[in-house]
């Protein structure tokens, strides 16, 4: 299967469900008694971790850019995965929000509305600020009676904990759940992370008229990637504060900067993929188009514009019979020009 072909084939499944995008995820073939470490961020996953021990080390693609490790007790009346992942979009704001509303909407689970506690912030070891954020939930699968999530930053990376117990209560396995991730290996040279902001929703709506695809060129391709090369090298000035612009639960949530009305992120999942619609820049002066590129964990893909601000909806519906007319490799100059997409 050819590059293009493949990439036609992955966007359906990333943007409808993009833990579901992924081939069979590879074993790192680290034995149940060693630990493991983590090259790019040193974090270390042991063998054991709060009483649950590992039973499975898996990566989803080639790079380690998107770990998992299963945990459970003796007995399996606990479990817990740990997930390590690189987003472009670095926000643990965000993702933890978007973790939540995978488990809250999710109608196998029943969950009632309103059922958890207050999600809670909490520090990691060593550190002073309270930069992680945890929830906890009443449960109803199988004979599981809890389930909880954490997540906490670690620089550019995600550390996120899904625990699930037939023997503790809610509160029991959200105080369970802040131990486990407290009790992670964590870098001793980590920089400190800013204090937890939970994501509210924006005091206003966007509003969306119908928009029309831009017939794609080489140049909106070359420079598609150019300025997708330049904003990865640069850091932002100032920080970005995201608010909810809407949530359709377990498939994505669309997120703007605060005090913005022309520009979106649509969360994908809930796993660090997301799609970013922005005006593009305009070399003739004219009204610019809006430039639309799907952020996966390795490469940012540009695909052809829209002319007005779509919705969220028509980018569903539209992206997935698209292809990409460029490609850039995070962190890297390294572009990739469908140039058949020339018009």
């Amino acid at each position: 299967m050819g590059r293009r072909a493949k990439l036609r084939a992955l966007l359906p499944l990333l943007l409808c469900f993009a833990a579901a995008a992924h081939s069979a995820p590879r074993s790192l073939g680290v034995p149940a008694d060693k630990g493991w470490q983590h090259a790019q961020t040193g974090l270390i996953l042991s063998s054991r971790i709060a009483g649950l021990a590992r039973t499975e080390l898996q990566d989803s693609g080639t790079d380690e850019l998107d770990v998992s490790a299963q945990y459970e007790a003796e007995d399996r009346s606990t479990i817990a995965t740990v997930y390590l992942y690189r987003p472009q979009v670095a926000d643990a704001a965000l993702w933890f929000d978007r973790a939540r509303s995978t488990i809250e909407r999710n109608d196998a689970y029943e969950i009632q509305a309103g059922a958890a506690a207050p999600p809670r912030t909490f520090a990691l070891p060593g550190s002073g600020v309270r930069s992680g954020m945890s929830v906890a939930y009443p449960f109803s699968l199988g004979d599981l009676r809890s389930t909880a999530l954490a997540l906490a930053p670690l620089g550019e990376w995600i550390v996120k904990v899904r625990m699930s117990s037939r023997a503790l209560s809610p509160a029991e396995l959200a105080a369970k759940v802040e131990s486990f991730v407290g009790a992670i290996r964590w870098p001793d040279d980590r920089s400190e992370a800013k204090p937890a902001a939970f994501i509210a929703d924006c005091a206003t709506r966007l509003t969306y008229r119908k928009a029309k695809l831009v017939e794609p060129s080489m140049g909106q391709a070359v420079l598609g990637s150019l300025l997708t090369i330049a904003a990865d090298s640069k850091e932002p000035d100032v920080p970005v504060t995201y608010c909810r612009e809407a949530d359709e639960g377990t498939r994505y949530s669309v997120y703007r900067p605060v005090g913005s009305d022309d520009r979106y992120l649509l969360a994908v999942g809930d796993a660090g993929r997301a799609v970013r619609i922005v005006p593009s820049i305009s070399l003739d002066g004219s009204k610019p188009d809006y430039s639309a590129t799907f952020l996966d964990l390795g490469t940012t893909f540009i695909y052809p514009s829209f002319d007005r601000l779509p919705s969220p909806k028509q980018v569903m519906e539209a992206l997935p019979d698209m292809e990409p007319i460029s490609s850039v490799k995070v962190g890297t100059s390294d572009v990739s020009v469908n140039v058949d997409a020339d018009g």
